[in-house]
């Protein structure tokens, strides 16, 4: 071979390696990117405990506050905090709550501190009435009040004049085990003190976000819809309220609460039971009803795929779309109010939840599938961050039993920041 050629192969050679090292390198997420017009997973940061049933608070700096829940495998209910640091995109153990808790209620204060309701924990009473707060000033949890009744599952929102409304929830064991289910309370952030309202017409206990503030007034999705004569009736019998179903034209009641009359109005307007569904107030002030158990008695039931739109205007409701899947107890976040992400389910005398994620267009309401989840979780957290990402964090895999410590990302696509 001559010099000349040498000198040839050797300039071909070096453009290769040229080409090779500036190319364009195109990854998984690329891909995805490319092919969902709003956005894909990304594995994220590893959690310090592993827990479900928790919340996440977004919190004045941008930060998320996790806390509590429970973690499988260690002692059921877990007292630990920790702050997601959406700048660094990594976690960071704190102090925790001063007693565990799971299925337990909290609300961020026009203050930016946190107060968290009830809940369950270690021991007997399973339990508790307690009330802590969090200050994000000194990362710190303290007990400052008492709520009137012990709850578990119990909900809680803030009201425009600073209170806090609680209801729903129950004591677990008979003969009590409905009273605080119907007797709903207003907790005063202020005095740290609490006092009876007007009471439902039915009572509720369920898991997942099943009220919304509406114009001022509060719209509550009905559970288990007994009277208070009827769960009487039913404590005297022993009778669980999976059994024997209550009058079918109750299944589409929703109870709405006047802060300024402190009465809750009864309107049967929905047009399927969605018992454990999920609700989002929509930003042209209507409410979007996801999922849930079609029927009252939902033992061995598939979940709804339904979601149906409630006009305050009208008092109506009708039916807007349907999910690939059932939806049922499944958290949600919003992007950019232009879409809704949730996560779907199979469902069955044993829920099975899947990896698959779809969106819901609130312009169109088409629904739209975004792909699939790292790994499968479910009672997991989804939190809409600074700039529209969406963390998730937590849960556990029903099959497996594995706990989960990592967390995803959901990337937005940039055409919807």
């Amino acid at each position: 071979m001559t010099k000349k050629t040498w000198t040839r192969a050797g300039v071909l050679l070096l453009l290769f390696a040229v080409a090779v090292v500036f190319a364009p390198r195109i990854s998984c997420k690329h891909r995805q990117t490319s092919n969902n017009p709003v956005g894909y997973f990304e594995r994220g940061p590893y959690m310090h405990e592993a827990r479900y049933d928790h919340t996440a608070t977004l919190l004045d700096d941008g930060n998320v506050l996790i806390a509590g829940g429970a973690n499988p495998g260690k002692t059921h209910f877990s007292k630990t905090a920790e702050l997601y640091l959406s700048k660094k995109n990594k976690f960071k153990l704190i102090r925790g709550l001063n007693i565990p808790r799971v299925h337990y209620a909290s609300v961020k204060l026009k203050n930016g501190k946190v107060l968290f309701f009830g809940g369950g924990k270690d021991g007997q009473p399973q339990e508790t009435d307690t009330v802590e707060e969090y200050d994000p000033a000194t990362q710190q949890f303290t007990i400052v009040g008492k709520m009137l009744d012990r709850r578990w599952q119990c909900q809680a929102v803030l009201l425009d004049n600073g209170i806090v409304l609680i209801y729903g929830g129950a004591t677990g064991h008979f003969p009590g085990k409905w009273k605080a289910e119907w007797c709903c309370e207003l907790y005063d952030p202020v005095t740290n003190t609490s006092r009876l309202t007007s009471s439902m017409h039915y009572v509720d206990s369920q898991i997942g976000p099943t009220l919304v503030m509406l114009a001022g007034r509060v719209f509550i999705k009905v559970g288990i819809s007994y009277t208070p004569e009827e769960i009487a009736e039913r404590v005297a019998k022993k009778i669980l309220p999976s059994e024997n179903d209550p009058k079918p034209d109750r299944l589409g009641a929703i109870e709405i609460y006047d802060p300024k009359t402190d009465t809750f109005e009864l309107q049967y307007t929905l047009q399927e039971f969605h018992r454990e569904g999920s609700l989002a107030l929509l930003p042209d002030g209507r409410v979007l009803i996801m999922g849930g158990y079609p029927q009252d008695n939902f033992v061995g039931k598939g979940c709804s795929n339904t979601f149906e739109i409630y006009d305050p205007k009208t008092s109506k409701s009708e039916i807007a779309g349907h999910f690939r899947y059932g939806v049922r107890n499944n958290d949600f976040a919003f992007i950019n109010n232009k879409f809704i992400l949730l996560q779907e389910t199979i469902g069955g005398a044993q829920d099975e939840y899947v990896r698959l994620m779809e969106a819901i267009d609130i312009n169109s309401m088409n629904v739209i599938s975004v792909g699939t989840m790292n790994i499968t979780r479910f009672a997991y957290t989804m939190t809409t961050l600074p700039g529209g990402n969406v963390l998730l964090a937590g849960g556990y895999q029903i099959k497996t039993g594995n706990k989960i410590t990592m967390s995803e990302i959901f990337i937005v696509n940039p055409i919807n920041q």
